[in-house]
């Protein structure tokens, strides 16, 4: 390159740089410019609101140290009191006060916001220092005070100084200036209005607390929980339990807030369950309720083991969730027309909204001021008179709805005495000798002679296994809607319904019973001709009978009583229904319901076996009733009874082979016929003989063995 060049280049770089002093200097203007201007101090002046007249510095990394500040970077204060929510950075304040010539009397420089941890307070370039907050004892201060107080006494002239702020918790900077006179008179209207606050709180948990133990409703125990938890945050978050409660213990002092928050909030959510029923008035929102619940009571212990920054925005950020929920229970309720909802929904709007306005505040959407500052307080407050103005009518509530329930209850007794006799029918009282339910004892019993009728659907559990729940049951009522008339036609009543079973007595004569038995099938064929045409599946029905002595009375507990027949006679019964399905019949009775019919020519009986119960000796001779069976079966079956009776004749004496010959020929009779309308006895003896043939018995009784 040549000379002209290289001094072309060099005279390029020599503007280049004047350019770039001449932008540093502009850039650098403003912020020489914005010193703060001095707050001028004079007699007539004893308070001063700071936050106007201070410049701010955000230090991110913490990497500036005094003097060395950097000069670019301060901005004027927002506000009178500056607030950036939860935020890592250090932040600097600086501000100059004017001292007259005259001089000026120690002032004391306040800062509103007690949670701060470390304030630390440079005077002038003479590097004097002095650091409070708390992250140490509160012996420390000075000035005795909820919230650090810094005695400062301004010289002549002009006054430089420089705060150097450091939390956990939220960066709230209230800086304010009082004389030492202005500011005893406002800390004692303070004290005297947090006396007041205070000691209603404490006076609404002592009330509430007596109202629990003399009603012994939980809302009230819940009500005291969230007092409690409510008092001990409130006491927190003001600075009086570090001053008062726990002044030493640093490590408790910055780890307890979020802790009373969760604490106090779990108390609000049951409190709002249980004061409102939201498991029965609002059952989706109860189950929200559950869930914060749940965190809350977690996030109380687990907040002690969290980083103080982590726990109080995870508790701040889950309160304002559950005062949304909570007001939402409220106006549910309101809306369903619960009317303890009335006041509940007045009163925690009133201190929720001031939750959330408190909450907005700590995020730095809000401003601070004495309303965001003391928003909760009065919120609380408010609240406090209305609950109780509530939690007072939710007695009259309870005492008007006792009022209810005796009537309701007297008008029950009365309807339920007259339903009884639906449950328990008028002839078992009879038989106990009572007039009314009401003389009906435990233990009550009486020994009688009856034939015992148990009717039960083949398959049921099958044809149950199709329907729905309602279903079964307006087929169940259906059916014993029909099966129900013949008993009492035939001089019988019902002793119970056993789901698709009916257990019937018959004190008069077995005849009644078999009777009842016939004409409950001829029932059950009308009804299975009502369920083709409907297009639903026939059901058929077993029936067994048997008489003898039983026991009828009472049984169970002092709360509970209940009817019952039972004895040898009610077991037999029950098994020959079961027996029904293996001979393939409708109609079973024993020989003791036969000897004692007085008409037995009136019925077509056939026996069909000879058993021995399990647990007795003496064997039961078994009689099949065919009256109902259809014409065709009931043909075949009288025109069987002869050989189908020298058949069993040999089978009991045991000729097997001449009783097989005999069966087969009452089968071959019947080859004509289809299958269903086949007699099935000669079958099930057949198969038998077969059987004992291929394995003969060493001792022969003719008596089949009845296993169940």
């Amino acid at each position: 390159m040549n000379s002209i060049g290289m001094m072309r280049v060099w005279s390029q770089a020599r503007h280049l740089r004047f350019t770039l002093l001449i932008l540093a200097a502009a850039v650098c203007r403003p912020a020489l410019a914005q010193s703060p201007s001095p707050i001028r101090l004079s007699p007539d002046s004893p308070e001063f609101f700071l936050g106007k007249s201070m410049q701010i510095l955000e230090d991110p990394r913490g990497e500036f140290s005094y003097p060395n500040l950097p000069v670019p970077g301060w901005s004027a204060s927002p506000g009178d009191s500056p607030s950036y929510g939860f935020s890592n950075s250090i932040y600097w304040v600086r501000f100059s006060l004017q001292c007259p010539a005259s001089g000026c009397a120690e002032y004391l420089l306040e800062m509103g916001y007690p949670m701060i941890d470390q304030v630390e307070l440079f005077e002038g370039t003479s590097g004097a220092h002095r650091v409070l907050g708390d992250r140490f004892p509160f012996s420390n201060r000075q000035i005795h005070h909820r919230n650090v107080v810094f005695p400062v006494r301004p010289s002549p002239g002009l006054n430089e100084y420089t705060l150097r702020f450091q939390t956990t918790s939220s960066m709230n900077l209230p800086v304010r200036l009082w004389t030492q006179r202005i500011f005893a008179e406002k800390t004692a209207r303070e004290n005297l209005v947090l006396g007041i606050y205070y000691g209603i709180m404490i006076v609404m948990l002592v009330y509430n607390l007596f109202l629990y133990m003399s009603v012994r409703d939980l809302s009230y125990l819940y009500y005291v929980v969230f007092l409690a938890g409510y008092i001990l945050f409130q006491v927190t978050l003001n600075g009086l339990a570090f001053e008062y409660f726990w002044p030493d213990s640093i490590w408790w002092a910055n780890a307890c807030l979020p802790l009373f928050i969760f604490f106090g909030t779990a108390g609000s959510l049951q409190f709002s369950r249980s004061y409102l029923n939201t498991g029965r008035t609002a059952p989706v929102i109860n189950r929200i309720m559950i869930a914060l619940l749940v965190l809350t009571a977690l996030g109380a212990p687990v907040s002690l083991f969290l980083k103080y920054s982590i726990a109080i925005r995870a508790a701040t950020g889950i309160v304002f969730l559950c005062v949304l929920t909570m007001m939402a229970a409220g106006y549910i309720c309101l809306a369903r027309g619960y009317r303890p909802a009335r006041y509940y929904s007045i009163a925690w709007t009133v201190l929720l909204a001031g939750v959330a306005i408190y909450a907005l505040k700590t995020f730095a959407v809000l401003p601070e001021n004495f309303f965001t500052s003391w928003i909760i307080q009065i919120g609380s407050a408010m609240e406090v008179v209305l609950l109780s103005l509530g939690l007072a009518d939710r007695i009259n509530i309870l005492k008007h709805e006792k009022e209810i329930m005796h009537m309701d209850m007297l008008d029950s007794r009365l309807r339920m005495l007259e339903a009884t006799s639906r449950f328990v029918p008028d002839q078992f009282l009879e038989f106990l000798g009572r007039v009314s339910i009401l003389d009906v004892q435990r233990g009550d019993s009486v020994q009688k002679h009856m034939t015992v009728l148990f009717a039960d659907i083949r398959k049921f559990t099958s044809l149950s296994e199709q329907l729905s729940s309602t279903d079964t049951f307006k087929f169940l009522n259906a059916y014993l809607e029909r099966m129900g008339p013949p008993v009492h036609k035939n001089n019988g009543f019902i002793d119970k319904f056993i789901g698709d079973a009916i257990f019937a007595l018959f004190p008069e004569s077995g005849d009644d019973a078999v009777r009842c038995a016939v004409q409950m099938k001829h029932e059950l064929e009308k009804y299975n001709r009502h369920r083709r045409q409907s297009g639903y599946r026939e059901i058929d029905t077993g029936f067994g009978l048997n008489s003898g002595e039983l026991m009828l009375g009472t049984v169970g507990t002092a709360g509970r009583l209940d009817t019952t027949v039972i004895g040898d006679t009610v077991n037999l019964a029950a098994r020959l229904e079961k027996l029904t399905k293996y001979f393939r019949v409708s109609i079973i009775l024993t020989d003791f319901c036969y000897r004692q019919l007085k008409n037995p020519a009136g019925f077509l009986f056939r026996e069909i076996d000879s058993v021995r119960v399990a647990g007795k000796e003496k064997p039961v001779v078994l009689y099949e009733c065919f009256d109902a069976d259809p014409e065709p079966i009931k043909e075949t079956k009288l025109n069987n009874q002869s050989t189908l009776q020298l058949g069993m004749f040999h089978y009991k004496a045991g000729d097997f082979q001449e009783a097989l010959r005999i069966f087969y020929e009452c089968k071959s009779a019947d080859d004509r016929l289809p299958d269903l309308l086949l007699d099935p006895l000669p079958a099930i003896y057949q198969a038998r003989c077969e059987k004992l043939i291929s394995a003969p018995p060493q001792k022969w009784s003719g008596v089949s063995r009845m296993r169940r």
